[in-house]
């Protein structure tokens, strides 16, 4: 009897041994998964796709996309930038986000229909509710509808605020997946589609859009961290405001423009308040830059996104901007510009905060 139990006593012991190394083996996976698991294999060229020029704006989007395997071409060595992405595309594309990250594979076997073993997989992993698409797989996504795939694909963790985005102009709380929408846009992944930062969440999103977003999902190191956001009449006042210099471009084609004063105060909830009073022609758009950081452009340091418009009458331009950016910023622009005319313009310089 007791040589039945030591016998016994040594295949169990020689069981949990024999489990150790693999144990071992897939916590090491584990440690060493995640946004680990995606990496650039270098073999995309310029002019692979001969509807991708080299110096487009999605060029690097599509070539990280391409080289992660995340994306391929439209056929005929062609990648279609402009074109739409339907529902089935979004929904396979999520899906290798979130498995690759998950366990580094990519092994899905297609069927019939050929995305099916994609929309099973995202069902499974959380990334799509049964409800979500009552349109089809086959319809054209939304911008808003593919925010709201990709947020799910990877963890929020993995999707960490480097931007400060509370409001944006054609989005609020009341949004369909504006949730997901803000966490991409903090996350550096979505930046808008102008200076005001515009989403348009209800119209079809292009697949050279979708290529910048996704490869921006895998590598961090493509996200936008530069895009904060300054708002108007921000909290309360505190301590006192103080007289800045001012200079000013001026190139509208018709009427006066005059800065009559400019200050700044700081605030107690860690922004900087600016005051410009002026008088300007009417009808212009404004916005808050700082020019220093892209020669002239503007726009990738902080940006105001409630755009007003000018009148004729003397006016008050009251907006915020955080404390840090404030200082960072060596040349604050105050852009008025008459539509989107690149010469009919009126640039008002402010020297950066200092603390």
């Amino acid at each position: 009897m007791k040589t039945k139990r030591f016998v016994t006593f040594l295949l169990a012991l020689c069981m949990v041994v024999g489990l150790l190394p693999g144990t071992a083996l897939a916590a090491s996976s584990a440690a060493a998964g995640g946004l680990g698991n995606f990496h650039r294999n270098g073999s995309y060229q310029d002019g692979m796709f001969n509807d991708v020029s080299a110096d487009a704006w999605y060029a690097e989007g599509v070539s990280a996309a391409y080289e992660l395997g995340l994306m391929k071409g439209s056929g005929a060595g062609t990648f279609s930038p402009q074109g739409n992405v339907t529902v089935a595309e979004a929904v396979t594309m999520a899906s290798r986000l979130h498995q690759r990250y998950s366990s580094g594979k990519d092994d899905f076997v297609q069927g019939s229909p050929w995305y099916q073993v994609y929309v099973d997989y995202a069902l499974a992993n959380g990334i799509l509710s049964s409800d979500d698409f009552p349109g089809g797989y086959g319809a054209n996504i939304t911008r808003a509808q593919m925010a709201h795939l990709f947020a799910a694909a990877l963890p929020e963790t993995e999707l960490a605020a480097v931007n400060t985005v509370d409001e944006l102009p054609d989005v609020d709380d009341s949004a369909p997946y504006s949730e997901d929408i803000f966490l991409l846009y903090r996350a550096g992944v979505l930046t808008g589609n102008d200076e005001k930062g515009t989403f348009t969440p209800d119209t079809p999103i292009s697949r050279s859009q979708v290529a910048t977003i996704i490869a921006r999902m895998a590598l961090p190191s493509m996200r936008k961290a530069t895009w904060a956001i300054c708002h108007r009449t921000n909290g309360m006042p505190s301590g006192e405001s103080s007289p800045v210099e001012t200079s000013c471009v001026n190139r509208l084609a018709e009427g006066i423009f005059t800065v009559h004063s400019c200050t700044v105060q700081p605030l107690d909830n860690g922004y900087v308040r600016y005051t410009l009073d002026y008088t300007a022609p009417k009808g212009l758009d404004v916005g808050i830059f700082d020019r220093s950081t892209t020669g002239g452009g503007g726009g990738d340091l902080f940006r105001l996104l409630d755009i007003p418009k000018t009148s004729d009458t003397r006016s008050t331009l009251t907006y915020d901007v955080q404390t840090e950016l404030a200082a960072a910023a060596a040349e604050t622009c105050i852009k008025f510009v008459r539509g989107e005319s690149a010469s009919d313009f009126c640039v008002v310089l402010v020297p950066g905060y200092q603390k």
